[in-house]
């Protein structure tokens, strides 16, 4: 027995009645009489035999169409609606189309004419979605205060998506959720559908507003697991774009799993007392909304409590979002107690440790940051992000001019790693610090191993540097003599012209001074 809306009882005592004083006319009637066809399909409808009640109404328009009986207008508007209805409930849409579509010829000035132009969209999107467009923003055009309109123009808007046109549909959701006059349900709903439309394609310029420019009702809003992994998913579009304060205000719309698990069952709970106490409206469009919302979010409710955990790596998230907006107290002491936190994943841990350095790095912290790095290296020996650790803060101590501390790392990292391919570079640079103190000697040496354990670019410079260091050195025809080696080595080579410069220089320091003219002629 399926639950009746009012306009359907109405339709449904209307007819029983109108049959009551035909029957009593003709007591003799057949069973295939009028008032015996329209009881049976108005009785049909009642238990919930949608077909069979529609079959016996378009048999009885069929048969007593022509008839003084069927030729009155209140009758045939009644049996038109039950049969819409009917037809739509029975899962024929085409044919519910037609019905609705002749009503609505036959009676347009007619008090039910608003939902069954409501009604007659909703059949026509099945098989003809762009009539069905049509139709919905008519009746959003006439009618835009009833309490369907808002559910017409979601419909719309999904009409416009499945048929291609996502700009217009995202227009559509922005408008509704703009529309002060609809619920905050449905303007949430929209602009919640709006964002998750744009978000993986869309410039940043179109779906950032409509995530972070609005209100969120957080503690009412049923698609709360939704929203959070919208924003989750904003959150790090934001960060690969370094938008480090943006990444920062999405990540506030994240709730963490065990709230959000809660909140989400709440939320089916809420939605589910709705839909008892008003199951005697069964077909107002507004409860359709609302079961789709609850079957929607059971199903959420369950992938999320089988999912894993997205509260440390959400957090991870946030360390990184306060590192790109200059805030890296805050992401130390994040990464600091997410490091340190035995209960969770190693990889969310060492990732945590690894930012925790980079926050030290930040904040200029220089002894902290290199104790930090010698703990990740010692729990995480084996980790590809160890070396680039160390890297960091070498670099941070060499544009800073603090040559010691630069050298005392780049030492710790060869020795660490003698095999990692960015040894040469590591010898290359602790080279040109060593040459900053004017080490020459230790210098040369580093620039040597670079030379022959390094290729390309850095092999040439690292060898254009060994006849520097002897120059520094002020060993001036040893370093005319490497000069003149490397020139006949790298003719043609992208560093031949500083070692040309680098000879006359050479030449011009020992007062050759006709020779360093035409050198650099």
């Amino acid at each position: 027995m399926i639950r009746l809306n009012r306009l359907a009882r109405a339709v449904f005592a209307s007819v029983a009645l109108a049959a009551l004083p035909l029957a009593g006319q003709s007591p003799g009637v057949t069973a295939e009489s009028l008032p015996v066809l329209l009881e049976r399909a108005a009785a049909a409808y009642g238990e919930g035999r949608l077909g069979e009640a529609a079959d016996l109404l378009a048999r009885a328009e069929r048969d007593f169409g022509a008839t003084p009986e069927f030729a009155d207008e209140d009758l045939q508007r009644r049996v038109l609606l039950l049969r819409g209805y009917a037809e739509a409930g029975a899962g024929r849409p085409a044919a519910a189309a037609g019905v609705f579509a002749e009503f609505l010829e036959k009676f347009p000035r007619d008090p039910e004419a608003p939902a069954v132009l409501h009604a007659l969209a909703t059949a026509l999107a099945p098989d003809q979605p762009e009539e069905a467009i049509r139709q919905f923003a008519r009746f959003e055009q006439n009618y835009p205060n009833r309490p369907e309109t808002a559910m017409a123009g979601l419909a719309r808007a999904d009409l416009l998506l499945q048929t291609g046109r996502t700009e217009e549909a995202v227009e559509v959701w922005k408008t509704l959720s703009e529309a002060s006059a609809h619920p905050v349900l449905i303007r949430s709903h929209a602009r919640l559908r709006a964002v998750r439309q744009t978000l993986e394609h869309a410039s940043p310029d179109i779906w950032k507003p409509l995530l972070l420019d609005y209100d969120w009702p957080v503690t009412t809003l049923p698609e709360i697991t939704a929203l959070s992994f919208a924003a989750m998913r904003a959150g790090d579009r934001l960060l690969e774009a370094g938008d480090g304060a943006g990444a920062l205000r999405a990540q506030r719309l994240v709730l963490p799993r065990t709230a959000l698990l809660d909140l989400q069952k709440e939320r089916v709970r809420e939605l589910s007392a709705t839909l008892r106490r008003g199951r005697a409206i069964g077909g107002d469009p507004r409860l359709a909304f609302t079961q789709r919302l609850l079957d929607g979010l059971t199903r959420q409710a369950n992938e999320l409590e089988a999912a894993e955990d997205h509260t440390p790596h959400l957090l991870l998230r946030r360390a990184q979002a306060f590192l790109l907006a200059g805030r890296p107290r805050e992401a130390w002491l994040l990464c600091e107690s997410l490091a340190l936190d035995g209960d969770l994943p190693p990889v969310v841990r060492q990732e945590a440790h690894y930012r925790w350095i980079i926050a030290a790095s930040e904040l200029e912290k220089w002894e902290e940051a290199l104790a930090i790095a010698r703990n990740y290296l010692a729990r995480h020996p084996d980790s590809e992000l160890a070396p680039q650790a160390f890297s960091l803060i070498a670099q941070a101590h060499q544009e800073q001019r603090r040559h010691p501390e630069a050298i005392e790392v780049l030492s710790e990292l060869i020795r660490s790693f003698p095999d990692h391919p960015l040894r040469p570079r590591w010898l290359f640079t602790r080279g040109f610090n060593r040459a900053s103190l004017d080490e020459f000697a230790a210098a040369g040496r580093d620039f040597h191993a670079a030379m022959e354990t390094g290729s390309g670019t850095l092999a040439e410079t690292a060898a254009l540097w060994t006849g520097v260091i002897l120059f520094l050195e002020r060993r001036h025809g040893e370093a005319l003599e490497r000069f003149d080696e490397l020139a006949a080595e790298y003719r043609g080579r992208p560093v031949e012209p500083e070692i040309l410069y680098r000879r006359a220089s050479t030449l011009y320091a020992m007062r050759e001074y006709e020779d360093a003219e035409t050198a650099v002629a």
